[in-house]
C-alpha cells in the first residue's frame, strides 16, 4: 500500500499562507513554494510511501530592489531503497537509489513581484531538472542460466515547469508539465530467486543444502518518455504572527496522469494536514498528515483489484534541520 509524505514551510516576513513542498505518493513534488523566504533553508523529510530520506536546501538571491528576495535555487538529494527497506542488502547488495534535482523558482511572472496580505492575485514559476540513478535486478527465463540474471543501473533525467496562481493569499493552484524518461520496473512482477549447493562433509553420511536468495522483478522490461501532468488546489493556513503559536489546518487535493506511448495512469489524492510553526526556525511543519490516494482510477492496468485495493491511506510528518 502506497502512501503520501510531504512538508509545508513558513515564509517569513509577511502575514500570507504559503507551503514550500508536497509531495504525491510517486514522491513527485506536487507544490513547489518559496515565496517570501527571507533566508537560505535546509529541509529534511523521511517519506513512508516509498520509505525515502530527502534532503532540500533552498537558497534565497539578494534582491538589491526590494527587501524580500524574489528568485532562489533550490538542490534536492533523495534516497530510497530500491524495491523497500527489506531488499536494501539483497543479494549481497546495496541496494539503493538516488535523485539529484536543481532547481530556479521566481516570483512574478504575470503579477507584481512583491505582494502582501491585500493582494488578489500572486503568481510564481519553478524550472527543476532531475537526475535519477535507479538499481534493477531482472529475471529473464528464457536466457541461458548464467544470463538470467541482469543487474544494471538506470539513469533518468527529467525536466517539470511548475506554475503557480496565488488567489487571495490562501487558494493555491499548481499546474504541471515536464519531460521525463523512465522505466516500467516498478510495475513488473516481484521474485524471489533462491540458488542451492548440495554439500557432502566426510565425516556424515547425509548431505547438508546452503543456498542464498536475491529479490528482483520479471515480465517484459520498457523505458520510454513521458510527459508527466499535475493539477492541484491547496488551502493554506494563515501565517499571522499573532496566531504563530497555534496549530492550523489545511488541505490539498490533486489529480497526476503521465502521457506517453505507455496508457496513461490517473492518480487522484487529498492531504489533510496539521500544521504548527517552529519557535526557533520560523519554519510551519506538519505535525500530522492524513494523505489518501486512489491510483489507476480507471484501472488501466487492468490489474483485477477493485478500487478500495487501489486506494492507499498513510501518515507523514517533516522536519526542519538547517537555517543558514
Amino acid at each position: 500500500m502506497k502512501k503520501i509524505a510531504f512538508f509545508i514551510v513558513l515564509l517569513w516576513g509577511s502575514h500570507i499562507s504559503s507551503q514550500s513542498l508536497l509531495q504525491t505518493s510517486d514522491g513527485v513534488e506536487i507544490v513547489n513554494n518559496n515565496m517570501n523566504v527571507t533566508h537560505d533553508i535546509l529541509l529534511g523529510n523521511v517519506n513512508t510511501s516509498d520509505e525515502s530520506l530527502q534532503l532540500k536546501a533552498i537558497l534565497a538571491l539578494k534582491n538589491k530592489t526590494r527587501v524580500l528576495p524574489s528568485e532562489y535555487f533550490t538542490f534536492t538529494v533523495k534516497g530510497k531503497p530500491s524495491g523497500g527497506v527489506s531488499k536494501l542488502f539483497s543479494g549481497g547488495d546495496f541496494n539503493v537509489n538516488s535523485n539529484y534535482k536543481l532547481g530556479f523558482n521566481q516570483l512574478g511572472l504575470f503579477s507584481d513581484k512583491s505582494m502582501n496580505s491585500t493582494s488578489s492575485f500572486f503568481d510564481f514559476y519553478s524550472v527543476e531538472y532531475e537526475f535519477a540513478l535507479k538499481k534493477h535486478v531482472l529475471y529473464k527465463p528464457v536466457n541461458p542460466y548464467d544470463q538470467q540474471i541482469d543487474k544494471f543501473t538506470f539513469k533518468g533525467h527529467s525536466v517539470t515547469f511548475n506554475y503557480n496562481m496565488l488567489f487571495k493569499g490562501k487558494h493555491l493552484v499548481t499546474s504541471i508539465v515536464g519531460f521525463s524518461n523512465t522505466s516500467n520496473y516498478d510495475d513488473l512482477d516481484d521474485i524471489e530467486i533462491k540458488d542451492f549447493t548440495l554439500m557432502n562433509s566426510p565425516d556424515f553420511s547425509g548431505q547438508r543444502e546452503a543456498g542464498s536468495k536475491l529479490n528482483a522483478k520479471t515480465g517484459e522490461y520498457r523505458e520510454y518518455n513521458t510527459i508527466p501532468l499535475r493539477l492541484a488546489y491547496t488551502y493554506l493556513t494563515s501565517e499571522e504572527e499573532e496566531n504563530k503559536d497555534r496549530f492550523k489546518i489545511g488541505f490539498t487535493v490533486y489529480y497526476a496522469n503521465n502521457m506517453g506511448k505507455e496508457k496513461p495512469v490517473s492518480n487522484v489524492g487529498g492531504i489533510v494536514f496539521l500544521t504548527k510553526q517552529d519557535k526557533v526556525s520560523g519554519v510551519r511543519n506538519p505535525v500530522l498528515g492524513i494523505v489518501v490516494q486512489g491510483n489507476d482510477i480507471f484501472n488501466v492496468k487492468d490489474s483485477g483489484d477493485s478500487f478500495g485495493k487501489r486506494l492507499s491511506i498513510g501518515l507523514t510528518s517533516t522536519f526542519n534541520l538547517l537555517n543558514f
